[in-house]
């Protein structure tokens, strides 16, 4: 038995190109991709690079792994969307794919 992920996870997106875990593949789970959780708005905080008299505020939605889990999980809707006899939810781009 799978336990349920952020693979699983309507509030993950992948990192490299925003892909929602609605759109993945089955065979992404095993990559471990990194990703964001877009649960709550993005944390705010202040950055300073090298030159700290630049500093300048930012924000950033979590980083996490499609394997990581937490207690705010929420099944994404691709089986609602194969039940109303679709392939994938409709906003997913077929020709997207997560690369290696």
């Amino acid at each position: 038995m799978t336990l349920p992920s952020c693979f699983d996870c309507q509030f993950f997106t992948t990192l490299d190109d925003d892909t929602p875990a609605a759109c993945l593949e089955p065979s992404d789970r095993q990559k471990c991709l990194q990703g964001l959780c877009r649960r709550n708005p993005p944390a705010v905080g202040r950055f300073r690079g090298e030159d700290e008299s630049l500093p300048y505020d930012y924000g950033q939605w979590p980083l996490v792994l499609s394997c990581d889990w937490c207690g705010a999980f929420k099944p994404h809707t691709k089986d609602r969307f194969a039940l109303q006899g679709r392939l994938q939810a409709p906003w997913c781009d077929s020709t997207a794919k997560v690369s290696d």
